[in-house]
């Protein structure tokens, strides 16, 4: 296979960025992108899952627990970082905004 230099390097930057620089970190991101392209997905399938540290993009994943896990393998706390789905959820979709919390009135 013949990629350009340009492919390769930003290819090799994205791997070490998710996978970290380990035996394999390659090989895991060109099949996992591979596997992305050439699979037929639903738009539900179709979202992603970001970690951000100020702008700096720390991992990537489909699903939040497998967010967790790169962030485990990469040695990362989740705290501090900024989680994001993209594409955003749908109108009518059940958004998660915190804690859940119930307003009380004062007594007396």
């Amino acid at each position: 296979m013949k990629i350009s230099d340009e492919a390769e390097r930003i290819l090799r930057r994205k791997a070490a960025q998710l996978y970290g620089t380990r035996k394999g970190a390659l090989s895991r991101a060109v099949e996992e992108a591979i596997l992305h392209w050439a699979s037929p997905r639903s738009p539900a399938e179709n979202r992603v899952y970001r970690a951000y540290r100020g702008e700096e993009l720390v991992a990537e994943a489909a699903t939040l627990e497998e967010l967790a896990e790169r962030l485990r393998e990469l040695g990362v706390h989740p705290r501090g970082l900024r989680i994001v789905r993209e594409p955003p959820g749908g109108e009518g979709e059940e958004k998660r905004l915190g804690f859940r919390a119930r307003r009380v009135e004062a007594w007396g």
